[in-house]
């Protein structure tokens, strides 16, 4: 066997998982995202459980903070390129 014991290289992905998503989620809200987005990515931690249903709700709940990240990021660049500030003389 390669790895070992499948069960610790589970739990080490999985925790891993959880860290990485909450760390995510914690940052993108101190940048000032979405409530929505945070609480989505947050509760997308749940993917750990691969079985249906819960698996296939994280993963839902991931795509759509992904998706509201996006598209806050999508407005705010053309909000930011719309119109230049103009350059106090």
């Amino acid at each position: 066997m390669i790895v070992g014991d499948p069960g610790i290289v589970a739990s080490v992905g999985s925790l891993a998982w959880i860290v990485a998503v909450l760390a995510a989620a914690v940052a993108y809200r101190g940048l000032g995202a979405p409530v929505l987005a945070t609480v989505l990515l947050g509760l997308s931690l749940v993917v750990v459980s691969h079985p249906p249903p819960i698996g296939p709700i994280g993963l839902v709940c991931f795509a759509c903070a992904v998706a509201l990240l996006a598209r806050g990021q999508r407005v705010s660049s053309r909000l930011g390129s719309a119109a230049p500030a103009p350059i106090p003389s």
